[in-house]
């Protein structure tokens, strides 16, 4: 097992106080309400070499990448390693059994897909015109303690993922009636797939 997948599997995402837990340790970032232009403002996290996350449009992703921008589109090794981060992570929190789904669409309390807009206007929340219905599939959700997970390189600027965290969000609020309390984003090295931090966000982040 690899590095990610050996650190990952002490993750059990929550504690017998009703708590997210991380074993390499969560951030809660406050006051990082998302602008309407999509960016999220005031988003800082320290990650273990001190440096600041750089979850921001200054942040050139390609650095954490060490390469250039066209090392980074296409079926490159950072797109494999994604997978492979998502795939064991998946493995292990199926066999923890401690999420409603792993991987799998949001579905109504009758089992049926929950479809909701695939981009929204995000200074209003109302879909954008000719926006598609499609499903909404986070990478682990738990129901009961209103949690959705979602698994990230490290340096990507949460702003590029606002509009499916979106979709998370608004198909778990069609499902139980309210928001979820706690947006985990876990943040893996983009050039090993080691875990690295967890940021922990309020859905209102967000938001329209």
């Amino acid at each position: 097992m690899s590095a990610f997948g050996l650190a990952a599997k002490y993750f059990n995402g929550l504690s017998a106080a009703d708590e997210v837990v991380f074993p390499w340790g969560g951030e809660k970032v406050v006051g990082a309400k998302a602008t309407s232009s999509g960016l999220v403002s005031g988003e800082a996290g320290v990650v273990g070499t001190g440096k600041a996350a750089a979850n921001d449009v200054s942040f050139d992703g390609t650095q954490a990448l060490g390469g250039s921008s066209a090392a980074v589109t296409g079926e490159t090794a950072s797109t494999a390693l994604g997978k492979q981060v998502h795939k064991e992570q998946a493995d292990i929190r199926r066999e923890s059994g401690l999420f409603s789904i792993v991987e799998q669409p949001i579905v109504d309390k009758l089992g049926n897909p929950i479809l909701v807009p695939k981009r929204v206007d995000l200074k209003t929340g109302e879909a954008q015109p000719g926006a598609t219905l499609q499903k909404a599939i986070p990478d682990a959700a738990n129901f009961d303690r209103r949690l959705i997970v979602d698994d990230k390189p490290l340096g990507r600027p949460i702003a590029k993922d606002r509009q499916e965290i979106i979709r998370f969000i608004e198909a778990f609020r069609q499902r139980e009636g309210g928001l979820p309390q706690t947006i985990g984003i876990q943040r893996y090295d983009p050039k090993t797939g080691a875990p690295v931090r967890t940021d922990l966000h309020s859905p209102n982040e967000f938001l329209p």
